[in-house]
């Protein structure tokens, strides 16, 4: 009898036991499964709905850190960074924070302002040769000009070979142009407007007009010291405006023509209070003047577009003085012998650059690139001396994986955004630049599959709302709408949404451009009583889920009202754009000026302000959206990983470099669940 009683005692002590523990781990379960929700909602771009998942999980296991981690990530992808920056500390604290998270921490605090110390410009320092010379082969041979290409690379005029040759961030060779059956002879200078690349040739005293393609399809100028003729010309600058300057260097003069080649008129002669050019060079256009360098005169030499002299700059402290560029408002970048000078032109004070390290030997010409890199080229060496800000050495890329798309698991998509440490895209990298691994371990054929800056697609949210009322403003909102549509090419995406106190998505893409507009104009708001923060968020939201630049286009009379932030501070709407990659455009319908907040979204998103009632009308927009750049890139890989049935979160790191500079980005992922 006693061992019976003891039996049950001991199974009755057993089934409380498990029951028990399985109270636990029903807890622990549904944790797992609120953040497995939770991952998932955040790679599709359902960052709310991921907020709310892992404050679930939170209450469930409140001392996950690594549910609180990824809820910082959700809150900064919605635009919350204050919040985010308090989950990310809340981790650290507790030493549970990885290097790429403290790292984080660091830059969001810098972005945020609330950094110990802020970070100062530092100089340029030397990083890297890209080689004419490789292997025995010739690539170029003395560089005398490079032209930067606004999705990276560069177009490098190649003096002695009479080529130009296309070379891509890397420093690899892409193609080659070279003049079509007539060639090229000594081509010098290069610049583009209009969307035509203007070559100068020093042997055949003429400029040469090509296509994007490189093709000669003009050319103008002859042999001579008349009107319109040039002896071994150089330099080349575009004013923007239809006009081109070309250094006369046998001529010692400037010549300008239209881009069609019409002779304007020459100056650079001595006149009354101006001795002449002795020995012309290095041309710059810019802010309505033309900056002349002047090797024999040892400066720089200033003239008005009309080609009256106006003064000289850097006047006996410049030895050699050949190329001009421009490296920031107000200050040029000089090529100067074995090393880069940058003259302040309203101070008149120059200060050195760099010297290469004294491994330069004559620099002719140098640019600053689309990812912020100096490049410069050494007409005797036949290299290119690429410098980096000293910060960016070594470190320098922000890397941000944005989205992991599993749904053909384990085929894997990582999309990426790459920024260099100012914020600015980072532009024209190639599949080598990228070294994807899967918790340490090497993925399995790598391949860049989408490059957002070379397929240049857009997606655009049109917001209208606040309108000008009456005929006029109809009629200016349906001439709006058209060319926003006539700007968003097939591939890429456009919806219409409409604001006021209930803002709703009016049409989504592949809508005809006659029912987009009819719709655009029967959804304006008069007045100010429209919901604005919520508008945006929601215009925002809806191009989440879409690769390649993303823009808000808000048609307003420019004016905001007093429920504009009832929802959302400026600030929280401002990082929610910003840190999805979300540009804001306001196209003003109005005369009146701009509410401050709405040039605030403007600036802090890299947007612009357009006026469509103005003489060019939509064009402005157009060529915005067609040159924008982003940085964002998406790779393909095969994981080796086990998802353990969609159960195990596997991580995903890549490490991105380009030359000297490397960056970092780390996310994870669940496979598809299996049942």
């Amino acid at each position: 009898m006693k061992r019976v009683l003891a039996l049950t005692v001991l199974y009755l002590g057993c089934v409380l036991s498990v029951t028990f523990a399985q109270s636990v781990d029903f807890d622990a379960l549904q944790a797992d499964e609120e953040f497995g929700f939770g991952v998932r909602a955040y790679h599709e771009g359902y960052f709310e709905d991921a907020v709310q998942s892992f404050l679930r999980a939170l209450s469930l296991r409140p001392t996950d850190d690594r549910t609180r981690e990824w809820l910082g990530n959700a809150y900064y992808r919605i635009g919350l960074e204050q919040a985010a920056l308090s989950e990310w500390i809340d981790v650290a604290s507790r030493g549970n924070a990885s290097e790429y998270l403290q790292s984080r921490i660091e830059r969001l605090r810098l972005d945020t302002g609330t950094a110990p110390d802020a970070v100062a410009r530092e100089p340029y320092v030397y990083s890297r040769n890209i080689e004419g010379m490789r292997g025995g082969l010739s690539v170029f041979r003395r560089p005398s000009s490079i032209y930067p290409l606004p999705t990276g690379g560069y177009l490098v005029v190649s003096f002695s070979s009479h080529e130009i040759i296309v070379l891509d961030v890397n420093g690899n060779r892409l193609g080659r142009w070279a003049g079509g059956v007539l060639g090229f002879d000594a081509p010098f200078g290069l610049t583009s407007s209009g969307g035509q690349y203007f070559l100068t040739e020093f042997g055949a005293d003429s400029v040469s007009v090509l296509n994007n393609a490189g093709a000669r399809v003009a050319r103008f100028g002859g042999s001579g010291s008349g009107e319109g003729e040039l002896l071994g010309p150089q330099y080349i600058a575009a004013d923007g405006q239809g006009y081109l300057y070309v250094s006369d260097w046998g001529n010692r003069r400037v010549v300008k023509f239209d881009e069609s080649g019409e002779y304007i008129l020459s100056f650079g002669r001595r006149t009354a209070g101006f001795d002449g050019l002795q020995s012309v060079t290095g041309l710059l256009y810019y802010d309505n003047r033309v900056f002349v360098g002047d090797e024999a005169g040892n400066g720089v030499r200033v003239f008005d577009e009309s080609g009256n002299y106006l003064e000289t700059l850097g006047s006996g402290r410049l030895g050699r003085v050949e190329g001009l560029s421009l490296y920031g408002p107000g200050e040029i970048l000089i090529s100067a012998g074995s090393e880069l000078q940058v003259l302040d032109v309203d101070m008149d004070t120059l200060r050195r650059l760099s010297d290469f390290q004294g491994g330069a030997a004559r620099i002719v010409h140098a640019i600053r690139d689309a990812n912020g890199e100096i490049v410069a080229a050494d007409f005797d060496r036949s290299q290119l001396h690429v410098l980096t800000e000293r910060p960016g050495l070594y470190t320098g890329l922000r890397v941000s994986v944005e989205r992991i798309d599993t749904r053909d698991w384990p085929v894997t998509l990582v999309d990426l955004r790459v920024e260099n440490r100012s914020g600015d895209p980072v532009v024209g990298l190639r599949a080598a630049n990228f070294i994807p691994t899967e918790g340490g371990v090497a993925v399995d054929g790598k391949q860049l599959v989408y490059v957002a800056d070379r397929n240049m697609h857009p997606h655009v949210s049109l917001l209208v709302s606040g309108a000008l009322p009456g005929s006029s403003g109809h009629d200016l909102v349906e001439d709006i709408a058209r060319g926003v549509h006539q700007t968003v090419p097939a591939a890429g995406s456009l919806r219409l949404v409409s604001g006021g106190t209930e803002p709703y998505v009016v049409t989504g893409p592949g809508t005809g451009v006659e029912t987009f507009v009819a719709n655009a104009a029967g959804h304006t708001v008069s007045g100010n009583t429209d919901r604005f923060d919520l508008a945006v968020r929601l215009a925002a939201g809806e191009l989440l889920r879409s690769r390649g630049p993303r823009s808000v286009a808000f048609v307003s009379s420019g004016r905001l009202g007093s429920q504009a932030f009832t929802d959302y501070e400026i600030d929280d709407l401002a990082a929610y754009l910003r840190n999805n990659g979300i540009r804001f455009d306001l196209l003003v319908t109005g005369s009146a000026g701009i509410d401050p907040d709405l040039d605030y979204l403007v600036s802090e998103t890299g947007g612009g302000i357009f006026r469509p009632q103005d003489a060019l009308g939509m064009l402005p927009y157009q060529r915005a959206i067609a040159s924008r750049t982003t940085g964002r890139y998406t790779l393909w890989y095969r994981s080796n990983r086990f998802g353990d049935f969609g159960r195990a979160l596997i991580p995903v790191e890549v490490e991105v470099v380009l030359g000297r500079m490397t960056g970092r980005g780390e996310s994870a992922y669940f496979s598809p669940l299996e049942f």
